[in-house]
């Protein structure tokens, strides 16, 4: 079964078993923070071994603050 893409309110996210992750793809602010909890919820219950997002500097401190790291920074 491949990726799912849903949507929480304002914000994109893709999840699914063969890539065993959910992936926060687009985010956005007025969804902040009950969309990071919906992801993590997400993974919980599907059981995926990796929860990551792509978000902007502007908002990457709500993320820190749920315990996500920084693994990588695209300049620009």
């Amino acid at each position: 079964m491949s990726d799912q893409i849903v949507t929480f309110e304002h914000s994109l996210l893709q999840h699914g078993k063969d890539n065993d992750r959910v992936y926060l793809m687009k985010v956005d602010e007025r969804d902040l923070p009950e969309v990071i909890s919906f992801a993590e919820k997400l993974a919980a219950q599907h059981h995926y071994s990796k929860l990551f997002a792509k978000v902007p500097a502007t908002i990457e401190n709500a993320f820190f603050d749920h315990g996500f790291m920084e693994e990588a920074r695209v300049p620009g």
